[in-house]
């Protein structure tokens, strides 16, 4: 159980750090480019992941998705979207602080519970509804031009 805290603390600071990392790079790098090299790292990195953690792993899972296509397209489309989202983050966090835009977009859980709702028949709880009011409050409060932060 210790570990899992651990995991959630390690995602926490890793998802707040790289958008400070990539308002870094941004102003040097095209998006394109970014985009591309990271997507190399990736390739590169995962090939040593699996090759080093569970390469047995792999090729059942590669058997279970050609038993079931649909997860051919659920993996592909899940990569495209992926990347379309990258490509329009870097290029609003060209003109915006890394700060309030991941914050903005800190919304998404919204479009998640209702997808969740609609595509795999999750239940929405009252708690969970107003946590969302919290978060859409939390955005507009953000966007409100004349608010001293």
């Amino acid at each position: 159980m210790l570990f899992r805290y651990f995991q959630y603390i390690l995602i926490f600071l890793i998802f707040g750090t790289r958008p400070v990392l990539y308002k870094y790079i941004v102003p040097y790098i095209q998006v394109e480019s970014m985009i591309l090299i990271s997507g190399v790292f990736y390739l590169i990195l995962a090939i040593f992941y699996v090759y080093f953690t569970k390469p047995t792993k792999l090729i059942q899972d590669i058997r279970t998705m050609n038993k079931t296509p649909s997860l051919h397209v659920a993996l592909w489309l899940t990569a495209m979207l992926g990347l379309i989202a990258t490509h329009f983050y870097l290029d609003l966090l060209k003109d915006s602080t890394a700060f309030l835009l991941t914050a903005i977009l800190s919304a998404y859980p919204l479009v998640t519970a209702a997808a969740g709702y609609l595509f795999l028949n999750e239940v929405i709880t009252r708690k969970q509804l107003v946590g969302m009011l919290v978060i859409i409050v939390g955005v507009v409060i953000l966007n409100l031009d004349d608010f001293d932060y």
